[in-house]
């Protein structure tokens, strides 16, 4: 109610501070998208204040990540998502595994092998792989320790032969159980790579 009373005088912007978080998963998540429609239609600029992640990149054409009372980045969710300015954008966007792994130029070799990187670097570096674009083949070193079955999609927990822990992502019912071994692999588009600082690791140039 307090919602529709805000957006009946068809304002120029509005400003919503969680404006969803009394409501239950399935009327949150119906609302959120007939909110955004709404604004839309009436060409309304909202700034959305919220602590869910997947709600802010649901909502919002312009995202900005706030950490310490300031904003660290702002942009796109694709560009949030994909080419986060830090480390800890990095983990509060999104789950992650941050890789430890050698640079050289375009390309980084880590503990699931090489991966294509968005800009040259070179030296240690922590590479940044999202769950959903680790890919699982039966056999190998790769321990799964558990997994976790959410209807639509699978979350697998590993341990790679070097202890480092690791997590995947597949939609579907679980191929994998505890206890199987796996070989892990990178499969998508270039990604960031971070420097023991959490800034994004560039290759020195000079003229």
């Amino acid at each position: 109610m307090a919602l529709a009373r805000a957006l009946a005088p068809r304002p120029d912007a509005v400003l919503l501070d969680e404006p969803f978080s009394s409501l239950d998963a399935p009327l949150r998540a119906e609302l959120r998208v007939e909110v955004r429609n709404l604004l839309a239609d009436l060409g309304t600029t909202a700034v959305f204040v919220t602590h869910d992640r997947e709600e802010a990149l649901l909502m919002g054409d312009e995202v900005a990540v706030m950490l310490d009372g300031l904003i660290e980045q702002q942009g796109s969710a694709v560009e949030l998502y994909d080419l986060p300015c830090s480390r800890s954008v990095a983990e509060f966007i999104g789950d992650t595994n941050l890789l430890c792994g050698v640079a050289s130029g375009r390309m980084a070799d880590t503990l699931i092998g090489k991966v294509p990187l968005s800009e040259p670097a070179s030296g240690t570096v922590d590479v940044m792989v999202r769950p959903e674009r680790v890919l699982l083949s039966v056999g190998g070193e790769a321990v799964v320790e558990s997994f976790e079955f959410y209807g639509h999609d699978v979350a697998y927990a590993l341990r790679l032969p070097c202890g480092a822990r690791l997590k995947a992502l597949e939609l579907g019912p679980p191929r994998f159980s505890r206890g199987d071994t796996l070989t892990a692999a990178y499969d998508g588009d270039p990604t960031v790579a971070f420097t023991a600082d959490g800034c994004p690791a560039v290759a020195a140039t000079s003229d």
